[in-house]
Order: C-alpha cells, then sequence, then structure tokens
C-alpha cells in the first residue's frame, strides 16, 4: 500500500508525502537465478533456438548500466502537484524500473483523474516508447474524504520487456563469470505477461574446465516488476 500525504512535504521510509511513496513491489530484484533456484519452464515458441545452439546476438558492454529499482525521472512533481500528478509520476518510474532502461514516458488516467473514493479503482495507462502498459491504481477502503493522507495500491497488467534492458542486465549480472553472453533477437519494447516465460532466450558460453570445449547454458527472459528476470532452462 503507498501514501501521499496532502499538506506537508516530508520524505520518510515508505511514505513519499508529496509524491508517491510507500514499500517496492514484492518482486523488487531482478537478476540471473542459481541453477538450484532455476525452473524448467519451456516456451512454446516454434522458432526458439534448439538446446545447446549458439544465440544469434553477442552482448557486449551496455553504454548505460540498468537503471536498478530505484529510477528517477526528473523533474518531479511539485510540493502542490495534485494526487493524480503525483501517481503518474510514480507509475512511470515503475514502468521504467520493469523496463530496465530510461525512455521516454508519459501517463494518463480513465477520465481526466485518479478517482478519490474509498476502495474506487481507476485504469491509468503509461506509454514508454511505442509501447502502452496499463495499471490499476485502487483506493484504500479506509478513505475518507479531506483525509490528511491518501492510501493506494497500484498494480500493472502487463510487463515491459525492452531488448536493450533485458541485454544490458544480462551482461550486469554475469559479464564477471562467463566467456560470453549471447541473446536471440529481442524487440526494442513489448508488452508481455508479468512473470511468465516470454518467449525469449539468452545464454551464457563458458569452456570447460578440462579444456576440451565449451558448454552452453540456456536461460528463458522474463520480466517481474523489479525488471528483467532469466530462468535457467534444463
Amino acid at each position: 500500500m503507498r501514501h501521499i500525504r496532502t499538506v506537508t512535504a516530508i520524505l520518510a521510509a515508505g511514505l513519499l508525502t508529496v509524491g508517491c511513496g510507500g514499500s517496492e513491489d514484492g518482486n523488487g530484484g531482478s537478476g540471473t537465478q542459481s541453477s538450484a533456484e532455476a525452473g524448467n519452464s519451456k516456451s512454446d515458441k516454434s522458432d526458439r533456438a534448439e538446446e545447446g545452439e549458439r544465440l544469434p546476438v553477442v552482448v557486449e558492454s551496455p553504454a548505460e548500466k540498468p537503471v536498478g529499482i530505484n529510477p528517477t525521472i526528473s523533474p518531479t512533481p511539485e510540493r502542490d502537484a495534485d494526487f493524480t500528478e503525483k501517481v503518474i509520476h510514480e507509475l512511470r518510474e515503475r514502468t521504467v524500473r520493469m523496463a530496465g532502461v530510461m525512455k521516454s514516458t508519459s501517463g494518463s488516467c480513465e477520465g481526466g483523474e485518479i478517482t478519490l473514493k474509498a476502495k474506487a479503482a481507476t485504469e491509468c495507462t503509461i506509454a514508454y516508447a511505442d509501447v502502452e502498459i496499463p495499471w490499476t491504481v485502487t483506493i484504500s477502503d479506509s478513505y475518507k474524504e479531506g483525509s490528511f493522507f491518501i492510501q493506494y495500491n497500484a498494480e500493472p497488467g502487463k510487463g515491459l520487456l525492452t531488448g536493450e534492458g533485458v541485454r544490458a542486465k544480462l551482461w550486469e549480472d554475469n559479464h564477471q563469470y562467463s566467456d560470453e553472453m549471447r541473446c536471440e533477437e529481442l524487440p526494442e519494447a513489448e508488452v508481455v505477461d508479468l512473470d511468465a516465460d516470454t518467449g525469449y532466450k539468452c545464454q551464457l558460453v563458458n569452456e570447460k574446465s578440462d579444456g576440451s570445449g565449451e558448454y552452453t547454458v540456456d536461460m528463458a527472459v522474463k520480466v517481474k516488476r523489479g525488471g528483467p528476470w532469466f530462468d535457467r532452462l534444463g
């Protein structure tokens, strides 16, 4: 549950009084699961490379690091900005976090503003590059008109996959430990299901310790609220 305080500006842990605060999403981290944690999910994507086959795109050091779990979009809303403006700004930052890299964003809500009534749900949309991510903003059941604090919950209806974000995260997580990193051709930006195999794959390539050749580790690409995620296949 997130909060907005409607009068003074005080920033405290878990509470942004003039902007949008609250706890991080449950899936705030992103990265590559260890082999012990990895699942065995596989996509039915027909053109996925066969296991062990080298994927076509070599992943090199990105121009910019992944944005991490706390991206900041400037400028932030003014102290006297209305509730809808503050929430939209937060949703833009959370959408960038899913994407993994910073791009131009904009947002709007159904009817032009978030409905301030107990339990009211408002549909909002955040545009990132050429795609749109739906969000649902729900006001807490304890809300009363004129409340000093406004508590709400905001959930994405879909995830956002970006090729640049996936490659940057793969490099950050693995370049110190892998000889080479590769991925399939990835889209610039695509709307996908959250926490599900997107149908795309990346790969780690390493020399065998006995020098007899190389081996590959194939990973399904997922998107969590905290950004790109990789699940080891097989």
